[in-house]
């Protein structure tokens, strides 16, 4: 985990749109996000690779670079300077502190103390008392999930203002980038191309997020570790250990790859590594809070040590009886969590939580990435309307794979409804056999296009539209 740390403000955040695709600017929409951080410019780039013979990639495989800007800091007022200006103690001198020109309480001071000579004896402007500013820090989220789009992101113009290596820019003009955090995978990494675009970046931090996997083995919360490492203590053949909760790495870097990284500073990514933006004195790493490598032997003996008559949470509810479930990731490890969602058909969300459908998107993100390349169906989400229309703003950055049905239309008065109005279109169908073929090839296009979506399910759903499939396959797996 990345973490922030920005001075809070009331202002709103300033979310701006832009990307660099096959060598042309894209301009997206400005947004307003809702915030409590000020002035932090968001852009993005989008990635759109092309193959051998010139044809383009699906909309699909488009991936993003995001650059992220905090706002400069203001420079340090000089009390000595706006004396020698002419000012004296009072409210004109927090004018000038917050950008206001203001007039000089005296006329006989030398020339040589303002740098504007034209207006010295008039106004003396901030820049008089006020030293440069601090440029904000600069950090890069980057996806490339392949070759090509390292190759794209190579060519990308738009990055050529942050590039430290690039002969159109000078030392002054140069955006400094503190840190990038690389979300690409240890292939994409170690290649040539990507190694070449890492070294345009001096001075920067590079953060690898997805080069190993053995983070992933990593507890990140400690009592839920130890719980397990006791369970596991208990009786293994139903707990296995933390630590046995093993990762095929599916990830393997080029044999250079480690060289490579250490050339250009990379370190790799650990469960709650900070990186501090603000203050400027703080900026760079933190690994306070990196978890030491927890041994089980130590949750055993603290185990082992415990004196029953003490009650803690653990004993508070160690009288109820728990049934372990098939689809607790306990009992299926990582591995065995992969195949679970590979075989999800359906997933009911009965009302509006943030722990209930926020992670719903990543969990339909990992089924597509998981199915890819085999043949399968949709995944049916059922659940609140407010659910669907999360699911379709969110399927503009990226296909889910999904088909959405309200939970309003699986109640039993509108499945009836469903099915007599199914049945009245076939007797209608049937009446009118007698039509010529053009009239019939019209009725029947017109009524598929009268609302054949699953986020609405209308009166007039025709019984040729997905929705009777997914009744059907409601109806199976309530049974």
């Amino acid at each position: 985990m990345i973490k922030a740390h920005i001075v809070p403000q009331s202002d709103n955040v300033m979310v701006h749109g832009n990307g660099a695709a096959l060598g042309s600017c894209l301009h997206a929409e400005e947004l307003q996000a809702e915030g409590k951080f000020k002035a932090v410019s968001i852009s993005a780039i989008l990635l759109t690779p092309t193959h051998l013979d010139g044809s383009h990639f699906s909309s699909n495989d488009t991936s993003i670079v995001y650059i992220c800007n905090l706002r400069d800091i203001r420079g340090e007022f000089d009390p000595r300077k706006a004396k020698a200006c002419g000012l004296k103690k009072g409210r004109k001198l927090g004018q000038l502190q917050n950008g206001i020109s203001v007039k000089s309480d005296l006329l006989d001071i030398e020339l040589s103390n303002c740098s504007r000579l034209s207006f010295c004896l008039i106004l003396v402007h901030p820049d008089d008392a006020i030293g440069p500013p601090i440029p904000g820090p600069i950090i890069l989220i980057v996806d490339c999930p392949t070759e090509p789009h390292a190759q794209e992101l190579l060519s990308a113009q738009t990055l050529n203002a942050y590039y430290s290596d690039s002969e159109s820019n000078s030392p002054e003009t140069t955006k400094v980038v503190n840190c990038i955090i690389h979300l690409s995978p240890a292939t994409v990494v170690s290649s040539q191309v990507y190694e070449k675009w890492m070294r345009k970046f001096r001075s920067a931090q590079h953060i690898m997020a997805r080069t190993t996997r053995k983070h992933e083995t990593t507890p990140i919360l400690e009592s839920s570790a130890r719980i397990a490492t006791r369970l596991n203590y208990l009786c293994p053949q139903l707990f296995p250990a933390p630590s046995l909760l093993s990762v095929q790495n599916d990830d393997v870097a080029a044999p250079n790859f480690k060289g490579s990284i250490s050339k250009v500073c990379g370190i790799s990514a650990e469960n709650l590594l900070k990186f501090t933006l603000r203050p400027p004195r703080r900026l760079g790493l933190d690994r306070s809070s990196v978890q030491n490598q927890m041994t089980s032997s130590v949750f055993v003996k603290k185990l082992l040590s415990d004196i029953p008559e003490i009650a803690d949470a653990a004993k508070n509810i160690s009288t109820f009886w728990h049934k372990p479930k098939e689809d607790e990731v306990e009992l299926y490890g990582i591995n065995g969590a992969d195949s679970a969602v590979r075989n999800l058909k359906c997933i009911w969300i009965s009302h509006i939580h943030a722990d209930h459908h926020v992670g719903l998107a990543r969990i339909l993100a990992l089924r597509r990435d998981l199915l890819k390349g085999v043949p399968h169906e949709p995944m049916l989400v059922i659940g609140p309307e407010q659910v669907g229309e999360f699911l379709k703003d969110y399927k503009k950055l990226e296909d889910l794979d999904m088909l959405f049905l309200d939970c309003r239309s699986t109640t039993v008065a509108k499945w009836d409804e469903m099915e007599a109005d199914a049945m009245f279109d076939k007797d209608h169908q049937m009446s009118s056999e007698g039509m010529n073929d053009e009239s019939r090839d019209h009725t029947m296009l017109t009524s598929l296009s009268e609302d054949s979506s699953l986020l609405r399910c209308s009166k007039r759903m025709k019984p040729s539209t997905p929705v009777d499939d997914v009744a059907e396959a409601f109806q199976e797996s309530s049974q």
